[in-house]
């Protein structure tokens, strides 16, 4: 799942667990769970406050931001980092078994624009997740389909990134360039390195970020960190990644 949408899952009445329900949400990249403002990234029925429908049903909220008036039953996401998420059942009944008993789809309930994505890339969420994690996955920097022309409106994040740089003088990145799976290796390949020296490019030139604090690379589609399968998983493969260097 995309970290810069919105998405909710049914979880119908009378759930078959003696003890409790839940769902966890981990990091595509790391498999550990996903670090947000919370302590845990996780909800269930042993929480307080989690709301229950007038059928008995919950429904659960996936989001950078809680959904007005859904704040109760809100997991938080980050945008620019793909998760995944596992529901347990502790002390799981019969129907859970025979399966009589089964969840809901998780279901998006809207898109992030390309603008929101960008402007949601401050230096502040840049600099947590390079401290962090040692990586960031940036959607805000867009080009054309083929292309390795930055496009007009990457400029927002482009300079989260250099004020980023500029927080954490000693920090050296390699700039690595990913693209989905359609086409072959070798164009995929050259591809992802033009766009990610075309980011190192205007970082030296427009925003005066020393070049010998930056290189560029290409992965082709050999990192994906959603399914080539759907246009969604595509899309969230197609990116530029900021990657500690030494």
């Amino acid at each position: 799942m995309d970290g810069s949408k919105t998405y909710k899952v049914n979880v119908p009445a009378d759930v078959p667990a003696k003890d409790f329900w839940s769902f966890t949400l981990y990091d595509n990249q790391t498999r550990s769970m996903l670090q947000t403002d919370a302590q845990f990234p996780a909800i269930g029925s042993n929480d307080t406050g989690v709301v229950q429908n007038e059928d008995g049903s919950y429904d659960i909220y996936f989001a950078p931001e809680a959904p007005e008036g859904k704040e109760s039953n809100w997991v938080q996401t980050v945008p620019g980092k793909g998760w995944n998420t596992i529901c347990r059942l502790y002390g799981p009944l019969e129907s859970w078994f025979d399966q009589t008993w089964r969840p809901g789809d998780i279901e998006l309930v809207e898109y992030a624009s390309s603008e929101a994505s960008a402007n949601a890339e401050t230096a502040e969420d840049i600099t947590l997740r390079i401290t962090v994690d040692g990586r960031v996955a940036v959607y805000g920097v867009q080009f054309d389909t083929g292309s390795t022309s930055i496009l007009p409106g990457s400029e927002e994040t482009l300079a989260a990134i250099a004020d980023m740089m500029a927080q954490l003088p000693d920090l050296k990145i390699a700039v690595v360039g990913h693209t989905d799976n359609v086409g072959g290796y070798d164009s995929n390949l050259d591809l992802s390195k033009q766009r990610a020296d075309a980011v190192v490019a205007d970082l030296v030139n427009t925003y005066g970020i020393d070049n010998a604090r930056l290189f560029a690379a290409g992965a082709s589609f050999l990192a994906p960190i959603a399914s080539n399968k759907t246009e969604e998983g595509r899309a969230l493969n197609r990116r530029v990644e900021l990657v500690r260097a030494p």
